[in-house]
């Protein structure tokens, strides 16, 4: 179990809601809420977009935002929705390192994709999505990138960046570390693993 699902599985407590939970649910109680902007095959699942919940205020105990701003066309907003239907959120953020440069580029993001999935062998992210083996029997449908780039990190941040997005969120700031995940190309990734809590 890597750091940050921990971290995840740890802090989420009470009624939990996972925004951007994508295909696997990690172990989280049955009863929880996933939301994803794709449709999965989760027992209770909301396909919806995390800028714009679809949810009451003040509805969970907890909100996870599981390795989902780095994805983000706007991380701050994700957060405040969150904040908005949750008394505490639970936040993992992937230290991105490809992109070229601090901030928001969604174009790399999606070439740099594009060469991956064909070293990979698979013609287009559709395709990726049915084949992959940890995606089968998980999967229904995929909405169009070109109506919402979510499926490449597109983001990439310092620690400043993340403060910045903290602060600007009016939450607490309980837990805040950095932990590595793993390598790539030789590269050691990071996650940040950070708890908030309304004040």
């Amino acid at each position: 179990m890597s750091a940050r699902i921990e971290f995840q599985r740890k802090h989420a407590i009470g009624k939990i809601v996972n925004i951007g939970a994508g295909e696997d649910c990690v172990g989280f109680p049955s009863e929880t809420v996933h939301v994803d902007l794709d449709k999965w095959k989760h027992e209770y699942s909301i396909q919806a977009d995390a800028h714009n919940l679809p949810l009451r205020d003040n509805s969970f105990h907890s909100a996870i935002l599981g390795d989902i701003l780095e994805h983000a066309v706007d991380p701050l907003k994700m957060i405040l929705e969150a904040k908005r239907v949750a008394e505490r959120v639970v936040l993992t953020i992937f230290e991105e390192w490809r992109l070229g440069g601090l901030g928001q580029h969604v174009d790399v993001a999606f070439r740099l994709a594009e060469q991956e999935l064909k070293k990979q062998g698979y013609q287009s992210l559709n395709h990726y999505c049915r084949s992959y083996e940890g995606f089968k029997g998980k999967f229904i449908q995929k909405i169009s990138e070109q109506k919402l780039p979510h499926s490449f990190h597109i983001n990439q941040f310092t620690d400043e960046d993340v403060n910045k997005l903290i602060e600007k969120s009016g939450m607490k700031c309980l837990i805040f570390e950095k932990k590595p995940e793993a390598t790539h190309e030789g590269h050691t990734w990071k996650n940040w693993l950070i708890l908030l809590e309304k004040t």
